[in-house]
This record gives structure tokens, C-alpha cells and sequence, in this order.
């Protein structure tokens, strides 16, 4: 991929009103490329006034068309006749696409020299325009440092130089230094390196801060400082950084001026990034100093590593300090900024161009120093005024704060030579071997006399040699006891006396468990059981943090279980939780509410009405005439003595009625009931139901489903209703419906009535003297013993639809099949129908005469 090389300009500024000169910058590819290549440029102020000193479009994307491998960039220059140094203006380049700047870095700046023309006093300037570069992921990489003249000397002269720590630090993140170049006889471009060292920790952006000294030869030196830009993106995304930025105020009601921010990005992205900014007051007032939108959205395309963000200043005559505005970026999408943070900030600087009184400020910054065990290491701390000082310049310097290595200042001021904007304050960090922890000073540096004030706070971070001391982590003793009397309505309380922690205590707060779920709202020292603690062991969890950060639980629980609040003798009315809880009535007619959970409930004695709700319930109403409701779930219920009504509701429900007339509904699900003694009614409801009357006069209702009904002992009367069902009615003279649906009915012993209904109907009566209907279908009538005397009745048999099955009806030697239906000596009845028998045993069968049957209505078995 191309690289794209950027050399500096400059042109002289003349004097004609109709200012025929510009600055024009090649900007170079390495190589040609098969695409065309988009390069956003911007064009801030370094020493001139961006709006003023020159004039035009400030901002724009240059496009090198595919096989070509330069392109033009050119701004207007203002001519006047004052007499004035020579001025740099800062051209940036930044979001690329078809190419990038040499070692990745995000942007790429030089400068253009506007040169003064006007009367003879010293013109020659030094300028160095800053620049980011990208951090890294491991090793040394040399970063060249370039310092420009605006005019070649005549004579050779000297420029001493120095890297002071900023928020970068010799050592860990740079390798800087110092020294003496020289500029010859003919030369404006000088500089040296100072090495990146790469790691891959996120961090925020720092910076090294590049001292130059004012030579005489030099009327003023501007020197922008060295940037790092983190660029281990979390999830490996981009990383935002914005270049500074500054213009000149102006005078003119058409406000020409702006201030215009890069905002880069440390590689391309493959997706869109989206970059959220506002502009904040400094010392400038937004809406007033600067104008135009203060927020705003930015997108920077797939590839492209760049844009801007830009604040119109308003101009005005009123002679004041240079203010500050701050540039805050949010990364909406698929980019990180630098440490993780969630937003990055950077001044930009309005310089004031009214009046004669000074107009720099201090710009404060961040600086981090390094303690060095027992030994007093003086440091350069760097201290940068918002442009090249006009006229020698004194500061006080005060620290203030405390905690850390100790600091002391050696000077208490600062000078800064005429146009002179970097120099430093020499500050002692006194070393020693005893850990007190990192500290934080604050630098402050001013002139009363000169109305220089700071924009600001100089953070100094000053790092402890020592290790800070490792105290053993012990986990903490003793033991939580739980007072008081373990039932429920009882309070019980908390002796937390007994714990202690070596590494110390802190605020205890407590959590009461149910076994081991954490009690809702039980956070206090105190707690009463409910119902829902009943059967349950109680504990409580006494939390703190100890004196190293760490935190620690000691629990402690109840020595045994949580029993019943004491009930009544009387008509008691008990609710219980949304856990499951165990419940008891006692005496009286109660009324216990389980409410959600899987209960147990016991009414004991008294007329007790017992609703299970939400849950897999178990329900006991004991003595007296209960109701029992389960509600949903899948519940036992039990009726116990006395006529009681079980409702199971919704679920597959076992339901058994004890002693006594009971009612029984099952309701829906795949019931299994049980009446017991008794004179019962049981409904099956929906659902395929399981369903006994045992003793008594039952009346078994199967309704919906597949039901599997038995009648037990007694006269019952049982109705299979809809569905495929298997009805038994037991001993007695039982009456059996089937209903509709393919049934199997069987009678039992004694004398009983069944009826199939619609359907293919299975019947067999059984012992006793039995009438069979089997209705609409095709039934099968089951004889599988012949006892002699018993007399059975078949009502309604559809020849050619119903069918005969006997089992043990013998013929006689060699007569074949036809010899069992003549076994059988059917023969008609005088009344209709036939009449057949078979050891005594006599089937009366109506509907059909003895002519229709033939071999073809019976299986013989």
C-alpha cells in the first residue's frame, strides 16, 4: 500500500491588498496506486491566524486519481504591511483510504511558513508542529522529532533541546534525552529521536513534552509536543485519539475564524465508526467566545482512519487572556478510546489578537514522576504556555497536597525567554525506603504582576519506589448463634459477638436463609418466622469487608427445625406463603390457604375448608365435613371421616374420599380417586381418570376421557361418558353406562343393568342374572362362564353388527363349527326374539329371531 509523504512549505506574505500569494504543499505517494486515493486534510493555526494570516477553504479531502502519485494543497495568504516574525501554520493529514502514513500513525502534520516582509527586525522563527504517533505492541521504535527554521541562518548557531516527562515516563514509555543541534549556514531543518516503547496494555494517551532553548538567532520557537497514542483497542477496535488545535480570535464581524479538531483513529476500521462529540467551555464560553452546534455525530467509513470536528470562533475587539475550549469524543461504535474510558477530552486554544497586555495562560497538564529509594532525583517538569512567550516572562510556582514521596520545588519560578513556549520548574522527588503509597501534587504556576494565569490543574503523579507492605489474608472466626424459640410467629434474634477477623471488621449486615434460599427483606438482626418457615431450618449470614478489602461471611444456623405456631382450639383462619409451606388446623372449623408452593395442609378436626393453590399439594381434611380444593398443581387430597368434598382442579390429581357420603372432582388432568365407605359421588372431569367407589351405593361419573372406572361393593351407578373407557361394576346390582366411545363394561357379581351407547362396545355381565344393551355400533357380547340358573337379557342386538363371543361352549364329535351354535339350542320366544342356553344357563336375546343367527354372529373360544 502506499505511503503518503508530506514536505513542508512556505511563502512570503507581501503587501498588496490583492494578496496574490499562497502557501502550496505537495502531498506524495510512494508508489502509484490501482485506486484512487482519498486523503481529509485540515489546516490549523500554529503561530498565524487560520482566517487571518490566511485565508480560504481550511478543511477539505484531497483525491489522487488512480496511477498518479501527488496531489496539491494550497491556502491564500493574507497580506499586510505590519512588521512581525514569521508565522507557521499546521497542515494535518488524517483518514486515509487506499494508503496509510509511515508506521501505522493515525496522522501525519507539517507546516507552512508564512514569511514576514514588512520593516527589519528579526524575522527567523522555530517551529515543530507535534505530532501522534501509535504506540506499539512491544520493542523500540525511533520516532524523529523535526524542528523547522522559517529562514536559513547565515551563520551557524545552536539550539539546545530536552524531552521532559509529561504523562509519558523515561524509562517505561519513552527513551528521550538531550542535546545540542546545530543549524548551518543554509539549513532550516534540524531534529532528533526519541524512542516508543511498546506494550499492549491499554492505557490513555500520554505525551512527552520537548523543551528548546531560545537561542538569539531565533525571534520566536514554538515546539508542540510529542503524543502517544494508545492503540490496544479492547476486543481489538480501534483506538480515538484528537490532535490539538488553535486560531488566532480575529476582529472581523464575519467571525473567519474556527477551531478544527482531527479526530483519528489508530487503524482502519472494517466497519463504520461512529464518533459522538460536544464542545465544552474552558475558559471560553460556549455560545459566546466560539459558536455553532455543540454536539454532534461524526462517521468515519469502512478503511478510513479519520475526520473532524470544528467550532466557529467569534471575533471581537476586547483585549483578554487567550481562552480554552474542550473537544469531549464519545466512541458510539466499533471503535475503544484510550484505558477504556468513556470519554476523551482536548482544549483548543482561541488566541487573543487585541490589544497590548499579555495574552498567554499556562496550560496545565499531566506529569508523572518516579521515586527513587533513598536517593533525591531532580526532575525537569515541563510547563507549556498557549503560544511563545511575548517578552520575557517570570512565573511563581506553588505545590500544594500531600501524601506520597516527598517533594520539594528547587526554584520557586519559572522564566520563559522571549518567544520561548516550553520551559520547566526543577522539582526534587527525596527518595527513601519506606512504603507511603503513591501521591498526587498539584503545580501551579502564575504571574499576579503579569495577569498570566493557569487553565488547568498540572497533576503531578508521583510513584513510590516501595512496594506497598503484603498483609496475610486470614478468613475471619468465631461463630453466629441464633437466639430465641424456633417457631414460627416467635423472634428470633442475632449474637454476632463471637466473630472476629485479624486483618479487621467492618459493618456487619445480615441475610436470614430458608435452608438455603435468602429470605426476602430478612436483612435485619432480628427476624420472626411464618408459615412458610415451618419444617424448614433457619440461618442467618453475617457479611462484612475487613480491613484489607476482602469480603468475608461467617453463618451461622438454628439448632433445629421450625415448628407450628400453637393453634386454636376455635375456627382458625391460616394463609400461608409463596414457598411450601406445612400447615395444621387443630380443632374448630378452619380455613387454611396454602397459596402458591407445594403445601401440606391438615385440617384435623372441626368442618375444615382447605384450598391447596398453585402447587403439588398435600391435603388432609381428617375428622368432619371438609372441602378440600387443590387448585392447580398435581395434588393428594384425603377427606378422612365425615362427608367431605374434594375438588382437585387443574393437574393430574390423586383424590381419596375416606368414610363417609363423599363428592369427588377430579377436574381436569389425569385423575386417580378413591371414595372409600360410603354412599359417593366421583367425577372423573376432563383428563383420562383412574377412578374407585369401593363401599357403599357409588355413583361414578367418568365424563371426559379415557377413563378406567371400578363400582367396588354396593349398588352403584357408573357412567363412563365420553371417551374410550373400562368400567367394572363390582359386587352388586350395579348400573353401568359407557357412553359414547369404543367401551369395555364389565358387570361383576349380582344383577346388573349395562348399557354400551354409541360406540363398538365390549360387554360382559358377569355372574347374576344381567341385562345387556349395547346401542348404536358394533358390540361384542362376552359369555366366559355358563352358570347354571343364571337367566342374562340381551336387548337390541343388531344381526350383522353385534356379535357373540363364548368361551367353553363344546359341540358334539365331528359336527364341526356349526356343531357349538347348535349346542347353544337356540330357538324363538313366544314373546319375540330367541332364547339359547348352554349348561343350564339361559341368554335372552331380543331383535333378532332364530333363523338370523348363524355361524357368522359368534367366536367361540
Amino acid at each position: 500500500m502506499p505511503i503518503v509523504t508530506v514536505a513542508p512549505t512556505y511563502n512570503f506574505e507581501a503587501t498588496s491588498g490583492q494578496d496574490p500569494n499562497y502557501l502550496n504543499w505537495t502531498v506524495s505517494l510512494s508508489e502509484a496506486s490501482d485506486e484512487a486515493t482519498a486523503i481529509g486534510w485540515s489546516i490549523t493555526g500554529g503561530t498565524a491566524s487560520v482566517g487571518t494570516d490566511v485565508r480560504g477553504p481550511d478543511s477539505g479531502t484531497l483525491t489522487i486519481p488512480a496511477g498518479q502519485t501527488a496531489g496539491r494543497i494550497f491556502i491564500r495568504i493574507d497580506g499586510d504591511s505590519v512588521e512581525e516574525t514569521d508565522e507557521a501554520v499546521v497542515l494535518e493529514l488524517y483518514g486515509l483510504s487506499n494508503a496509510e502514513f509511515e508506521d501505522g500513525a493515525p496522522t501525519l502534520r507539517t507546516i507552512g511558513w508564512v514569511l514576514d516582509d514588512d520593516g527589519s527586525g528579526t524575522k527567523r522563527a522555530l517551529f515543530s508542529p507535534g505530532q501522534g504517533v501509535p504506540e506499539g505492541d512491544s520493542g523500540t521504535r525511533e520516532v524523529e522529532v523535526d524542528l523547522f527554521l522559517s529562514r536559513a541562518p547565515d551563520a551557524p548557531f545552536d539550539v539546545v533541546y530536552r524531552t521532559l516527562d509529561g504523562s509519558a515516563q523515561e524509562g517505561s514509555d519513552v527513551t528521550g534525552g538531550s542535546g545540542t543541534l546545530t543549524f548551518a549556514p543554509g539549513q532550516t531543518e534540524n531534529g532528533f529521536s526519541v524512542g516508543v516503547l511498546g506494550d499492549q496494555a491499554p492505557e490513555a494517551n500520554e505525551s512527552v513534552e520537548i523543551f528548546v532553548g531560545a537561542p538569539d538567532a531565533v525571534a520566536s520557537s514554538s515546539v508542540g509536543a510529542l503524543r502517544i497514542l494508545d492503540d490496544d483497542g479492547v476486543d481489538g477496535l480501534p483506538v480515538l485519539s484528537i490532535s490539538p488545535v488553535s486560531n488566532f480570535e480575529a476582529t472581523s464581524g464575519q467571525d473567519p475564524n474556527y477551531l478544527i479538531y482531527s479526530i483519528a483513529l489508530s487503524e482502519p476500521s472494517v466497519d463504520p465508526v461512529e464518533v459522538g462529540f460536544s464542545f465544552l467551555g474552558g475558559t471560553a464560553s460556549v455560545g459566546e467566545d466560539v459558536r455553532g452546534p455543540t454536539t454532534g455525530v461524526r462517521t468515519i467509513a469502512p478503511g478510513a482512519t479519520g475526520t473532524t470536528a470544528f467550532i466557529r470562533i467569534d471575533g471581537d475587539s476586547e483585549e483578554e487572556t487567550d481562552e480554552a475550549v474542550i473537544l469531549e469524543v464519545f466512541a458510539n461504535a466499533n471503535a475503544a478510546l484510550p484505558d477504556g474510558v468513556g470519554s476523551i477530552r482536548m482544549p483548543g486554544l482561541v488566541l487573543d489578537d487585541d490589544g497590548d497586555a499579555r495574552d498567554e495562560i499556562v496550560l496545565g497538564q499531566p506529569v508523572t514522576l518516579a521515586e527513587v529509594a533513598s536517593v533525591t532525583t531532580e526532575y525537569a517538569v515541563p510547563i507549556r504556555l498557549s503560544r511563545p512567550a511575548e517578552g520575557e516572562l517570570t512565573l511563581s510556582i506553588v505545590l500544594s497536597g500531600s501524601g506520597g514521596p516527598g517533594l520539594s520545588l528547587t526554584d520557586d519560578t519559572v522564566t520563559f525567554a522571549a518567544g520561548q513556549q516550553v520551559s520547566f520548574a526543577r522539582i526534587s522527588v527525596v527518595g527513601d525506603e519506606t512504603y507511603s503509597g503513591d501521591g498526587a501534587r498539584i503545580l501551579s504556576a502564575f504571574s499576579t504582576a503579569d495577569g498570566v494565569v493557569q487553565f488547568g490543574e498540572q497533576r503531578l503523579t508521583v510513584i513510590d519506589a516501595e512496594e506497598e507492605p503484603v498483609e496475610l489474608q486470614v478468613p475471619a472466626t468465631g461463630t453466629v448463634e441464633i437466639d430465641g424459640v424456633l417457631r414460627a410467629t416467635q423472634t428470633l434474634s442475632v449474637d454476632a459477638s463471637d466473630v472476629a477477623d485479624a486483618n479487621g471488621l467492618g459493618p456487619f449486615s445480615y441475610q436470614w436463609l430458608r435452608g438455603t434460599t435468602e429470605i426476602a427483606g430478612a436483612t435485619g438482626t432480628s427476624y420472626t418466622p411464618v408459615t412458610a418457615d415451618i419444617g424448614s431450618i433457619l440461618s442467618v449470614a453475617v457479611s462484612f469487608t475487613d480491613g484489607l478489602g476482602q469480603p468475608e461471611t461467617v453463618t451461622g444456623a438454628a439448632d433445629g427445625l421450625i415448628d407450628l405456631a400453637p393453634t386454636t382450639p376455635g375456627a382458625d383462619v391460616i394463609s400461608g406463603t409463596p414457598e411450601g409451606d406445612r400447615i395444621l388446623g387443630g380443632d374448630g372449623n378452619d380455613t387454611l390457604d396454602g397459596a402458591a408452593g407445594d403445601d401440606g395442609l391438615l385440617g384435623e378436626a372441626g368442618d375444615d375448608s382447605l384450598v391447596g393453590g398453585p402447587g403439588d399439594d398435600n391435603i388432609a381434611g381428617s375428622d368432619g365435613n371438609d372441602v378440600v380444593d387443590g387448585g392447580d398443581g398435581n395434588d393428594f387430597l384425603g377427606g378422612g371421616l365425615g362427608n367431605d368434598m374434594l375438588l382437585g382442579g387443574e393437574g393430574s390429581d390423586t383424590l381419596g374420599g375416606g368414610q363417609g357420603d363423599d363428592a369427588l372432582a377430579g377436574g381436569t388432568g389425569d385423575d386417580v380417586a378413591a371414595g372409600g365407605p360410603g354412599d359417593d359421588l366421583i367425577e372423573g372431569g376432563a383428563g383420562d381418570d383412574t377412578m374407585g367407589a369401593s363401599f357403599g351405593a357409588d355413583t361414578v361419573l367418568g365424563q371426559g376421557g379415557d377413563d378406567s372406572l371400578g363400582g367396588g361393593t354396593g349398588t352403584d351407578s357408573i357412567d363412563g361418558g365420553a371417551g374410550n373407557d373400562s368400567i367394572g361394576g363390582g359386587e352388586g346390582d350395579d348400573t353401568v353406562i359407557g357412553g359414547a366411545g369404543n367401551d369395555f363394561l364389565a358387570g361383576g357379581g349380582r344383577d346388573d343393568s349395562i348399557v354400551g351407547g354409541p360406540g363398538n362396545d365390549t360387554i360382559n355381565g358377569g355372574a347374576g342374572d344381567d341385562t345387556m344393551v349395547g346401542g348404536a355400533g358394533a358390540d361384542l357380547f362376552v359369555f366366559n362362564d355358563f352358570t347354571p340358573g343364571d337367566v342374562d337379557r340381551v336387548v337390541g342386538f343388531e344381526d350383522g353388527v353385534d356379535r357373540f363371543r363364548m368361551v367353553g361352549v363344546e359341540n358334539a364329535p365331528g359336527s364341526g363349527l356349526q356343531g357349538f351354535v347348535d349346542a347353544l339350542e337356540i330357538s324363538d320366544a313366544a314373546g319375540g326374539g330367541v332364547t339359547m342356553s348352554f349348561n343350564g344357563h339361559v341368554i335372552e336375546v331380543t331383535g333378532v329371531s332364530a333363523a338370523d343367527l348363524g355361524l357368522e354372529d359368534f367366536i367361540f373360544i
